[in-house]
């Protein structure tokens, strides 16, 4: 249903003016994508993707970010790992990622990882403030992502 329309507006955009597509941007596709780290900052964490992952981001601002991803047997709830870069970062993007770790299988009874992600800020005060706990069992890409 969606592809359709995704099409059809494509199709549209594909046949206007180098003006009117910068409008036809602005007035219809701007306000569809205006969210995810566009508007304020958004912390999100992934599991049993290819990576087990936990970034916090904004796409037009630096901040002070430390992030830190606590990977965990999903079956038994055991500790396995935990990631960070170990520093604090003034950056627009700040990822704690275990490249490949997804889709490692540990035991044979293995049902997967659960990844939780601890996203701390400094920001006015210049303390550090937790400002998000993210927990993820799946590869879904909208973890925390729909705030804004």
């Amino acid at each position: 249903m969606l592809l359709p329309l995704l099409l059809y507006i494509m199709s549209i955009f594909l046949r206007l003016t180098r003006i009117m597509q910068k409008l036809f941007y602005l007035l219809i596709l701007y306000p569809l994508i205006n969210f995810a780290g566009v508007n304020g900052v958004t912390h999100h964490s992934r599991a049993n993707c290819i990576n087990n992952e936990s970034i916090s981001w904004k796409l037009r601002g630096y901040h002070w970010f430390y992030v830190t991803s606590y990977h965990y047997n999903l079956r038994t709830g055991a500790l396995i790992h935990s990631i960070s870069n170990g520093h604090w970062a003034f950056t627009w993007r700040y990822a704690a990622v275990d490249w490949y770790e997804g889709g490692k299988q540990m035991e044979p009874l293995w049902l997967g990882w659960k990844v939780v992600g601890t996203h701390w800020m400094r920001e006015r005060t210049g303390q550090p403030e937790r400002v998000a706990v993210e927990e993820s069992i799946s590869c879904s890409g909208y973890d925390g992502w729909w705030e804004y």
